[in-house]
């Protein structure tokens, strides 16, 4: 059984949380669009693309954690009330305010 905390750490680099889930094709994705995404702003200069990184970012956290719950249900372990989820978006608004506070500071 796949231990849902494990996957939310892991998933801190884009991609690693769907590999512990054992979702390789998926965590390839994630981890070739964000840092390809790194590469492009800073190779390329298109910083425009700034706006993506915490997006694929939290996408990635948010997945990792729906399929790990997937996964738990499937083999029927238990149910942790979705606190991991509930703290993993109000974290994800917190930041996304905290960056629009500074950009338009």
């Amino acid at each position: 059984m796949k231990n849902k905390a494990l996957a939310f750490v892991l998933s801190f680099i884009p991609g690693v949380g769907h590999y512990y889930l054992g979702l390789m094709q998926r965590g390839l994705q994630l981890n070739v669009l964000f840092f390809g995404t790194i590469f492009l702003i800073g190779l390329a200069k298109l910083d425009g693309l700034e706006f993506l990184l915490p997006v694929i970012w939290f996408y990635g956290l948010f997945d990792a954690l729906h399929l790990a719950d997937a996964f738990a249900e499937e083999l029927g372990g238990e149910d942790d009330g979705g606190q991991l989820n509930q703290y993993v978006v109000g974290s994800g608004f917190h930041l996304a305010a905290f960056k629009a506070v500074r950009v338009w500071s």
